[in-house]
Formats: structure tokens, sequence, C-alpha cells
């Protein structure tokens, strides 16, 4: 589900554990926008009880969520850290630090109809920072991969 972006795997998990029950445990970790309240839908695939309304997320959550993992805040972490590390689609975050003195860590990226953007984990300097970056879908990886290089350099020149 994480590393190839399965949205198969997705929906499966959304109906195997439950909105309700995924949405519950979102508001206990502190996520109080992010809710799923929709399967993933895509260009050929529309599963079954969808359900209703789009799903919502910010990207200051989104970018909480991540630090959490990192940090080992929760059980099963770790299997998420090794999903992202294994991220098949490399072009956004980390093709974006590869020219920097950023190690990367991990990422999750992501797509729809509106967005394009990533979250991702990075060393510099022995520090561990996340960051996330999205543009509207204008489909411009490069965009990204240019304001991934520009923040790595940025904290690697002044720190945070």
């Amino acid at each position: 589900m994480i590393n190839q972006s399965s949205n198969i795997a997705t929906n499966q998990l959304i109906e195997y554990v439950g909105r309700d029950r995924i949405n519950e445990i979102l508001s206990d970790r502190g996520f109080d926008i992010t809710r799923i309240n929709t399967k993933l839908v895509g260009e050929s695939t529309y599963p079954a009880n969808a359900g209703v309304g789009p799903n919502e997320i910010t990207m200051d959550e989104l970018t909480e969520m991540m630090r959490q993992i990192y940090q080992h805040q929760h059980p099963g972490d770790e299997v998420l850290i090794d999903a992202m590390t294994s991220q098949e689609d490399l072009v956004l975050g980390h093709d974006g630090i590869k020219p920097t003195a950023a190690i990367w860590l991990g990422e999750k990226t992501g797509q729809n109809s509106k967005v394009l953007g990533t979250t991702l984990a990075m060393k510099i300097a022995g520090e561990t920072y996340v960051i996330s970056i999205s543009i509207d879908y204008s489909g411009n990886e490069r965009a990204i991969r240019q304001s991934v290089r520009d923040v790595a350099n940025h904290i690697a020149k002044n720190g945070l």
C-alpha cells in the first residue's frame, strides 16, 4: 500500500479496519482535520461502498504524522519506516536531495487530479527533518525536486 502507492491495498485496509476506527485513531493521535470518508477511486476503478464526501488532510497534519512515525511514537512505526524506505517512486524527494548534503530516509509521495506532493524524512548534520511539499497538479515534478533541494540546502547552510 505504501511503497507501491496501491489504491486497491488502501481500499482493502479501509474496508477491513473501517472508516470510523481509522478516524478514531487519527483523532486520538491529535489529528483534528484529517478524515477518511471515501475509498480511493482511480480512472479504471470504482470500489464498492466507496463512501461519501472527500477525504480531508492538511500539509501540517501530514508532516506531523511523518514526524511521529520517525520518532517511533506508536506501535508499528518501524514497519511504516521500512515501507517508506522501500518507496518505489523516487522521482520527487529522493531525487531532489541527491545533489545536497541531506541523506534520504524515506518518503511517501502522492497525487490526485488536484495536487502532486511528497512528505519526506531526511538527515542533515545528524538531525532528522521531515518536510512536506505539494503543488497544484501541473505534473511539475521538477518544481517539487527543486523545492526539496532548496529546503535541504537552506537547512544545511543555516540550520532551522
